[in-house]
């Protein structure tokens, strides 16, 4: 009878294990055709491509549960649908506060905040940027420096100029140290243009010159830069 019973356990979990392998493939497939279609720009297809997949998910997956959820905030995003873009992207979030991964924490948390500067709403976009900064880890030069670049963006817009140029800064220190020519010159740039909306032209046609100059030397198109120096004479 023992005998019996265990046999039947053993099947039993013999089953499950080939209906999670069997679901774990086809949610492959379908994240796989999900990344495809993103590419492509059918975004459309992207949302059901992702719910589709989220029933393949193991209940235990936290990992994979984030994954889709940021994959539908952005295809949501770019959909042009606020709030579930948000929905999803706070749901991606959770699941990030539940595994505890610093630099996945970060990375929702900057989404979350391109969301909302996509829309304007630069005050809510801030707020989840300064978090991301502060989940970034320090040993990863590239990504912080990619989130201070960022956040002085959303500054700028709000017009908090001393802020956005000293965020700008860490992120050109960063990168300079890093030795990524290609990411100092575009640095400079965003510096150039920052202290060219504060209204101190000099600092800024001396950073569009640097960036240009830099910009040269790797062989990179260049016209950015010169645009904006023109523009600083005009002023």
């Amino acid at each position: 009878m023992i005998r019996k019973i265990l046999v039947s356990l053993v099947l039993i979990f013999s089953a499950l294990s080939l209906l999670k392998a069997a679901n774990v493939k086809k949610y492959e497939e379908l994240y796989a055709k999900y990344e495809d279609s993103y590419d492509a720009g059918d975004y459309s297809a992207s949302v059901s491509y992702l719910e589709q997949a989220m029933p393949n998910i193991p209940s235990d997956s936290t990992y994979w549960f984030s994954d889709t959820y940021n994959g539908l905030a952005y295809a949501y995003w770019r959909l042009g649908n606020f709030d579930k873009a948000v929905d999803f992207g706070q749901r991606a979030l959770d699941c990030d506060y539940e595994i505890g991964d610093s630099a996945r924490i970060s990375t929702s948390l900057s989404i979350m905040a391109a969301i909302f500067a996509h829309q304007r709403l630069f005050a809510d976009a801030e707020q989840y940027m300064r978090r991301s900064i502060d989940y970034a880890l320090a040993n990863d030069s590239l990504i912080l420096a990619t989130r201070y670049s960022v956040f002085g963006e959303i500054l700028s817009a709000q017009n908090k100029h001393a802020e956005a140029i000293s965020s700008i800064i860490q992120a050109y220190k960063l990168d300079s140290i890093g030795n990524r020519a290609g990411k100092v010159a575009v640095r400079l740039s965003q510096l150039g243009a920052a202290y060219m909306q504060s209204g101190d032209y000099k600092k800024a046609e001396t950073c569009l010159a640097q960036a240009t100059e830099k910009l040269k030397a790797i062989g990179n198109n260049t016209s950015l830069s010169i645009n904006l120096i023109a523009q600083t004479k005009n002023y």
